[in-house]
């Protein structure tokens, strides 16, 4: 069964499901799926199901849940906030940090940020395939576009926040991570250009905000966040989210 598909739809055994056209389409025209072809159906709350395609139609296909393979499962928040990129490191950020663990990405416009935009769909689906691939029984959630204010003033009371900044005379990233036992993580990267004089006052004086670094040397956008996702898994106190 090397077919794995994400479905929002309650799983069971017996159930039938009608797929999106999309996810129709992949499987007709890419997977080259025929009738009882098997294939397995995910998603956090229900679990993870063998099923079988046994009907192809004229605007669809029809799945039907066979056996459960796997309980379902939540994984503990872990948050990524950064800046957009350009669509080729955008994509693999949003990739490697599904198979990193992300629970939720959080796009950030800065004051240097070059890529002003941001494609939540085009990110959703990303973000998706990834999990399908990587064998993650959730799919990350994607927030909206918002400027590093709004996102700072979006926080909840248990939100930790580990602000990467380069050249930071701050602790290393590993060093800051064990005290923060109960705490909602979000890592927050800044764009290429890094974060602005006025920002980084910003954050260092916010309460929620433990300002850290990766190291000396200067880090692309998506490598720091990518590193930092990295580091944090290896810190002993972190093993609930590996």
């Amino acid at each position: 069964m090397k077919v794995r598909l994400h479905i929002e739809d309650s799983l069971f055994e017996g159930a039938k499901i009608t797929p999106t056209h999309e996810a129709t389409h992949y499987l007709q025209h890419v997977m080259r799926m025929k009738t009882g072809d098997r294939l397995r159906l995910f998603n956090a709350h229900s679990g993870e199901y063998e099923a079988q395609l046994t009907q192809i139609l004229k605007k669809g296909v029809v799945l039907e849940v066979k056996g459960l393979l796997r309980e379902g499962q939540t994984r503990p928040f872990l948050g990524l906030a950064f800046a957009p990129l350009k669509p080729g490191p955008l994509s693999f950020l949003l990739e490697k940090a599904t198979e990193l663990g992300v629970s939720d990405l959080y796009p950030v416009l800065t004051r240097y940020t070059s890529v002003r935009h941001f494609n939540e769909v085009r990110a959703a689906a990303t973000v998706r395939e990834a999990a399908e691939q990587c064998e993650r029984l959730d799919v990350p959630r994607v927030h909206p576009l918002q400027d590093l204010g709004a996102f700072m003033g979006g926080l909840d009371e248990k939100s930790v926040v580990f602000a990467c900044i380069e050249r930071a005379k701050e602790a290393l990233l590993w060093g800051a991570l064990p005290h923060q036992g109960g705490a909602n993580p979000l890592v927050l990267v800044g764009p290429e250009g890094g974060f602005e004089t006025g920002e980084l006052t910003f954050l260092r004086a916010h309460a929620q905000v433990r300002p850290v670094s990766l190291g000396p040397l200067v880090l692309r956008a998506e490598t720091a966040a990518l590193a930092a996702l990295a580091l944090f898994h290896a810190a002993p106190s972190n093993s609930a989210h590996t």
